[in-house]
């Protein structure tokens, strides 16, 4: 199961974050961002009396068009966390009430958004002073993100379009009111490739978004990867198979709006969305649905081992030993944030610390993050974290002593690790080090899988690079 991944800000947004509840009788009350921010404070300081802003970006509703007119939207994405950790809390406005909490891990730099300039303000700069307009790709109409850039210059960007429909975002600098600054999109890198050599949509002048690629166990040839073919519009999502490790590629028909696949056996693969799990027991060809939820109880997660699959929605853990024909409710101490099967089949819950079931007993293992990469579940906090072998459980510090690292895999035997678009490896022995891995330079490195000779295959997203006008 893929754990903590890297958002790529390109609409990646749409899969990874929040998804609302944007259905009839709902009631409409769009926010500025200053407005949302206050409602987020409220609840952040609740979570802890010292939490600062850290980033505030606003969302869209997947079946609405909203305009994002006067700097007023009906969604707000807001990350808020403890100076001199790595503790955040993410958040989700939505029409003037706190959905979707969830604590997280993130760098230790935050906003002072006192007296700031408010999203009407800068909305109406963008547009009469650099003729922003309303963008109309997936991210529809005007959108606003609250974030610090570089130098640490706190900035308030309103993203839009040119007269020319291309990407656009007008900043706004905190320090100075004043400072108005232009920037165009340019979107480079993105593809997979096994080492350094281009496999998928990672040649000619547009490159592919890859969010993910999963090999098929018992050493087979067989894998999967998914994204959208093109990064700037994302408006036709992809899967696609190959069973010569990538050398030829034949396309999935998609059951809908896939967020992550896995495979459980050789030819039994599952996907998973955002109010349904499918599975396909012929490589992606047919599928069928294995549980369907509603607009009020929708799946957050979910992993399988054998026979058993487990499922993370908003109403806690489900439950099944029989591929899904029954279910019911797991209970668990605390409000479940991840639910996975490790290699062996035992269960591991992320809610109040993180516990594994053995024998129909829980018992707490050490770490507060609970991560499975490579099919071997990995628990960690802050500058180390720990892997269950059969010898005991290991601790290992993070690579270059970050305090934070993005993803842990083990597999095939070794530690991976993943930080700032850098790919550390290294063996399980005692005196062993941390290796940067040597990989191309294409664009944010979103997933990774390791083949039986321990070659890698690296799936990345476009990189946005603002230039000034």
């Amino acid at each position: 199961m893929k754990g903590w991944r890297r958002a790529v800000c390109v609409g990646l947004c749409l899969l990874t974050l929040y998804t609302p509840n944007a259905g009839a009788g709902a009631v409409k009350k769009p926010l500025t961002l200053q407005q949302a921010l206050e409602i987020g404070m409220k609840r952040a300081v609740d979570w802890n009396p010292k939490a600062k802003l850290a980033t505030a970006m606003s969302g869209d509703f997947p079946m609405e068009r909203e305009s994002g007119e006067e700097g007023r939207r009906r969604l707000w994405h807001e990350e808020f966390g403890v100076p001199g950790t790595t503790d955040h809390l993410r958040l989700t406005v939505e029409d003037g009430e706190i959905k979707a909490v969830r604590e997280t891990k993130g760098e230790d730099r935050y906003l002072d958004n006192r007296n700031a300039i408010d999203s009407p303000e800068a909305w109406k700069r963008a547009k009469t002073e650099a003729q922003l307009r309303p963008s109309e790709g997936v991210s529809f109409g005007y959108h606003y993100r609250l974030e610090i850039g570089e130098a640490n210059q706190a900035r308030l960007a309103v993203l839009g379009s040119d007269s020319k429909g291309r990407p656009l975002q007008v900043h706004v600098f905190l320090r100075d009111k004043r400072s108005l600054t232009v920037y165009r999109k340019d979107i480079t890198g993105g593809g997979l490739y096994v080492g350094d050599r281009p496999l998928l949509g990672a040649e000619g002048e547009k490159h592919w978004s890859i969010y993910g690629v999963e090999l098929a166990p018992d050493e087979k040839a067989t894998m999967v990867a998914w994204g959208y073919p093109d990064p700037a519009e994302q408006l036709k999502p992809f899967a696609k198979l190959s069973q010569d490790r990538g050398e030829h590629w034949h396309d999935i028909r998609l059951p809908g709006i896939v967020r992550r696949f896995w495979w459980q056996g050789s030819h039994q693969l599952y996907g998973v969305g955002t109010r349904e799990l499918w599975r396909s027991n012929d490589e992606g060809q047919t599928w069928s649905t294995v549980w369907q939820g509603t607009r009020k109880n929708q799946l957050q997660s979910a992993d399988s081992y054998q026979s058993q699959i487990v499922l993370l929605t908003d109403e806690g853990v489900q439950f099944s030993k029989d591929e899904g024909r029954t279910w019911h409710p797991l209970d668990v101490q605390g409000t479940a944030r991840q639910a996975v099967f490790d290699a062996d089949g035992t269960l591991y819950v992320e809610a109040t610390g993180i516990a594994r079931l053995r024998g129909g007993t829980w018992e707490k293992v050490p770490g507060r993050f609970l991560q499975k990469n490579g099919g071997q579940v990995v628990t960690a906090k802050e500058t180390e974290f720990y892997l269950p072998t059969p010898d005991g459980i290991k601790t290992f510090l993070n690579p270059e002593n970050r305090s934070y690292v993005e993803r842990v895999s083990y597999t095939r035997n070794r530690l991976y690790a993943l930080s700032h678009n850098q790919l550390y490896t290294r063996s399980l022995e005692e005196d062993a080090v941390w290796t940067k891995q040597q990989m191309p330079d294409d664009g944010l490195l979103t997933d990774f899988a390791v083949g039986p000779q321990q070659e890698l295959y690296l799936a990345f997203g476009p990189k946005l690079v603002w230039k000034k006008q």
